[in-house]
């Protein structure tokens, strides 16, 4: 049932997401050749090392968000006596630190099966005929590209909100000293 929910929302949502081709051509740059020349394999494979060092970014992210959270926590005994300026920027620091995890946590969600939609033909007989059928790695290895756009877009949104939050300390920081 969730696994069915989640599959729609994907593709939902693919249907909206621009074509995000630019992870191919960076693919065919690595490979020293066209994206055209292109293996579906060495498309995967691509494609999956960006989803992952893209996961590992996100989750080194939230434990940076978890640490900045600690952070307020440890001196919130000295922010919650000072004027609501401290307040402020204590509410903002966690605020943008919470939006930065959730949107993390899309980052790294799985949410996409792996070939979800690839559908290889085995005979000749389907590759013969499958001239006016749409290939269905194509299809995978585009929904894939446009995954990772959308991860991409997620993670940059993570990143601003970390900064955000990151500068939303300083006046913490500071009230703390004085």
């Amino acid at each position: 049932m969730i696994s069915r929910l989640t599959h729609s929302i994907w593709v939902n949502l693919l249907r909206l997401w621009p074509d995000n081709l630019v992870v191919l051509d960076r693919a065919a740059l690595l490979h020293g050749c066209r994206p055209a020349d292109l293996t579906n394999q060495q498309k995967i494979d691509y494609t999956y090392r960006v989803l992952t060092i893209l996961d590992d970014k996100a989750q080194s992210l939230m434990q940076f968000n978890a640490f900045v959270i600690a952070l307020v926590a440890l001196f919130w005994p000295i922010v919650s006596t000072k004027s609501g300026a401290m307040l402020i920027a204590a509410a903002m620091t966690i605020g943008t630190s919470i939006v930065s995890i959730m949107a993390s946590l899309f980052v790294v969600g799985v949410f996409w099966r792996f070939l979800a939609i690839a559908v290889p033909s085995t005979s000749a007989q389907n590759s013969a005929t499958s001239a006016n059928v749409p290939d269905s790695f194509s299809t995978e290895i585009s929904n894939l590209c446009k995954v990772v756009g959308m991860r991409e877009s997620a993670y940059q949104l993570a990143w601003a909100a970390s900064l955000v939050s990151l500068l939303a300390l300083i006046p913490i920081f500071y009230g703390a000293l004085t």
